[in-house]
C-alpha cells in the first residue's frame, strides 16, 4: 500500500472550465440528428453567418462529419467577413492552438478580443483566460477578474467557474467565500469541474471544515455525469479510507470506469493494481495494458515500468 500511495494523486487539483459546445448543443442530438443537420447546412445555399459558424464548429471538433481544420478555419472566416462575433473567437482559437494554421498568438489575441469587445461571452471568457495564464499577452490576474466578471453577468458558467477558481488559488487574490459560492452556482447548473472543486475544498478544508461526506457526495455528483475525473476522486476515498471503510475493490471498479474515459492517472494506478494484486488478482495483462494506455498519452511513469517490465 505505500508504494500505491506513491501513485494516487492527491495534490489539490484545481479545474478550469472550457468552453465545450460553445455552438449549438450537440449533446441533444444523436448521431444521425448530427450528420443530417450538418448536410443540411451543407446543402443550404445562402449561409447566414451563424450556419457558417456552426459548420466551422462541427469540421473543427469532428460533429456529424470527418474533422477538418481546413474546412473549419474557412468557414469560421466566412462567417467573421459576416461580422460574426463568436466566429473572431472561434477564429482566435485556431491560431492560439496552430490549427490547420501556425500558432500566432497575436492574431489570436486580436480575434479573441473583437469577440471579447463585442459582447461574446465565450471571447470574453477567453480573453480572461489569456491573461490569468499570460498567453499571448502579459499575465495580468485583474484583467482576468475583469472580463471574467463582465462574462458571469451573461451568466456564463465556464467564467463563473474560472473566477471562482482564481479565488481559491491564487494567493493574491484568494477568497473562499467567494470561491464556493461561484462554484456552487455552478454545480447547480451541473457543471463538473465546480463540483471537483468544491470536493477539494471539503476534502482540504479549505475555508470550510474538512468533511468527507460532501467531498464523497460531489465526486459521485460528478462522476455520474460521465466525467472521469469524478471517478477518480470518488475511487480515491476508497483507496485510502477517507470518510468510507477502505475498499480496494471499489476503488479499482472506480479507477476503471475513469480509466476508460482516457484519464491517465487512473489508467496508472489500475496498471499497478493489477499488477500488484491490489483489489484483484494479479493480471499481468491487464497491467500492462493500462500502462501501454497512459504511455500513449506520454506518462512518463508509464513508459519506464514498461521498460522496466520488459527486462
Amino acid at each position: 500500500m505505500k508504494q500505491l500511495s506513491k501513485i494516487i494523486f492527491l495534490l489539490v487539483l484545481i479545474f478550469s472550465t472550457s468552453h465545450v459546445f460553445a455552438q449549438t448543443d450537440w449533446t441533444k442530438r444523436t448521431e444521425i440528428q448530427k450528420k443530417q443537420l450538418i448536410q443540411e447546412w451543407i446543402n443550404t445555399e445562402n449561409k447566414t453567418d451563424s450556419i457558417l459558424n456552426n459548420l466551422g464548429y462541427a469540421y473543427s471538433n469532428g460533429i456529424g462529419i470527418e474533422q477538418d481544420y481546413k474546412k473549419a478555419f474557412e468557414y469560421y472566416e466566412k462567417a467573421v467577413q459576416k461580422n460574426f462575433a463568436l466566429a473572431y473567437n472561434n477564429l482566435g482559437d485556431m491560431y492560439k492552438e496552430g490549427r490547420y494554421v501556425e500558432k500566432n498568438l497575436k492574431k489570436a489575441l486580436i480575434y479573441i478580443q473583437k469577440a471579447a469587445s463585442s459582447n461574446e461571452k465565450y471571447g470574453m471568457t477567453n480573453l480572461a483566460g489569456m491573461y490569468e495564464e499570460g498567453i499571448g499577452v502579459q499575465q495580468n490576474i485583474d484583467s482576468a477578474i475583469f472580463w471574467y466578471e463582465k462574462a458571469v453577468k451573461l451568466n456564463h458558467i465556464p467564467a463563473i467557474n474560472n473566477l471562482g477558481s482564481i479565488y481559491l488559488a491564487d494567493t493574491t487574490k484568494q477568497d473562499f467565500d467567494k470561491a464556493r459560492y461561484y462554484f456552487e452556482i455552478c454545480a447547480e447548473a451541473n457543471e463538473p469541474m465546480a463540483m471537483l472543486n468544491l470536493l477539494q475544498m471539503y476534502k482540504n478544508g479549505l475555508g470550510v471544515e474538512k468533511d468527507y461526506t460532501k467531498a464523497m457526495k460531489y465526486a459521485e455528483k460528478a462522476a455520474l455525469l460521465g466525467n472521469p475525473i469524478g471517478f477518480f476522486e470518488y475511487g480515491n476515498f476508497y483507496c485510502n479510507g477517507e470518510g468510507v471503510k477502505k475498499d480496494m475493490s471499489t476503488a479499482l471498479q472506480l479507477y476503471e470506469e475513469a480509466s476508460k474515459r482516457g484519464y491517465t492517472l487512473a489508467q496508472i494506478n489500475v496498471a499497478y493494481m493489477f499488477e500488484t494484486g491490489q483489489g484483484t488478482e494479479k493480471n499481468m495483462e491487464k497491467a500492462l495494458f493500462w500502462y501501454k494506455e497512459a504511455a500513449k498519452a506520454g506518462d512518463e511513469y508509464a513508459i519506464k515500468r514498461l521498460k522496466e517490465l520488459d527486462k
